[in-house]
């Protein structure tokens, strides 16, 4: 169908709705080449009634975009990636049960050259949730049962690197627990965000045996972002957000990356956190270094620091 051409006072007050949404070269670039989209704004009467939020929802403009400083913080000299085989040995030692034959055989294919995104580090190991789920005897562990999975994790940190746990808790808060750990991992504080656990289910489905594998970045690709501004970004640019689950045990088998407090922390942006238990998620956890390992929580909304970066994983 044949558009009208825009009027010199339409084109106008487009021009002014795409910079009032702090749209890219490229995103008008994709406006312009998408008729659907510019037929839509051309049959509004109004123009000015075009609501902001819906028209960066429609252009994937990211609202978060301000929410990062430059950050010179960076991993210990001392860290290094660990070879998939030498990651499965550390899990042996704890879960000494656990299958890793589909992982073996998915690392011949990466030794002979199987390709990896090239934002990504390494190619992290971690258990199934269902598995470790299974052998505690754990319901519903990508929903109700999530919280209980990752007090496992955290037993684990606290015997091969100290972890404690220092996630702060009101003293109104609704579930009326007052030991740390047990309030932190209650199913009314924590869940997966919903792209995470969709990604993880998927990574259990096509892996055989009861580990995953699959590439990431632990932080530095966007240190000085706020955990909301790193989500929108990962989850816009063919990754997905890594909740505490992966990351504690990435941590678990590569100590020496957060073995200082003078060097990038990790945000967990997979992972969904309500301080007061109310259903609303508007925190985030996070492993950050301060005299020994610590997990704690942050909110999403806050200010960007230079010493957080939120970790991801790639699809390739």
């Amino acid at each position: 169908m044949a558009m009208n051409k825009p009027s010199m006072a339409q084109g106008k007050q487009i021009f002014d709705l795409l910079s009032k949404a702090e749209a890219t070269g490229d995103q008008v670039q994709k406006l312009i080449e998408n008729g659907d989209i510019l037929r839509m704004l051309l049959d509004v009467s109004n123009l000015k009634d075009v609501d902001r939020k819906s028209l960066r929802k429609v252009l994937k403009v990211n609202p978060y975009i301000l929410e990062e400083v430059e950050s010179n913080y960076k991993y210990p000299s001392n860290y290094q990636p660990k070879l998939v085989s030498k990651q499965l040995a550390i899990f042996k030692q704890f879960y000494p049960r656990l299958d890793s034959k589909g992982v073996q055989e998915l690392d011949i294919e990466i030794k002979d050259g199987f390709p990896m995104d090239q934002r990504a580090e390494m190619w992290q190991v971690v258990p199934k949730l269902s598995s470790i789920a299974k052998m505690y005897n754990i319901k519903d562990p990508y929903h109700s049962g999530y919280g209980s999975c990752l007090k496992i994790m955290t037993l684990c940190l606290e015997c091969i690197n100290n972890l404690k746990v220092v996630i702060s808790h009101p003293p109104d808060c609704e579930c009326k627990l007052r030991d740390g750990c047990e309030h932190a991992f209650y199913k009314k504080h924590i869940r997966l965000r919903p792209h995470s656990k969709v990604t993880l289910k998927r990574l259990e489905e096509k892996i055989d045996g009861d580990f995953l594998i699959f590439p990431m970045q632990s932080g530095k690709l966007y240190a000085g972002h706020s955990v909301r501004n790193a989500r929108w970004k990962i989850e816009h640019n063919n990754q997905w957000a890594l909740p505490s689950w992966v990351v504690g045990y990435h941590l678990m088998t590569h100590s020496k990356r957060l073995s200082t407090g003078t060097k990038l922390w990790i945000d967990c942006p997979g992972d969904e956190y309500s301080p007061f238990a109310n259903e609303k998620f508007f925190y985030s956890l996070y492993f950050k270094f301060n005299v020994r390992l610590q997990l704690d929580n942050c909110d999403i909304m806050s200010i960007p620091e230079k010493i957080y970066g939120s970790a991801s994983g790639f699809f390739k």
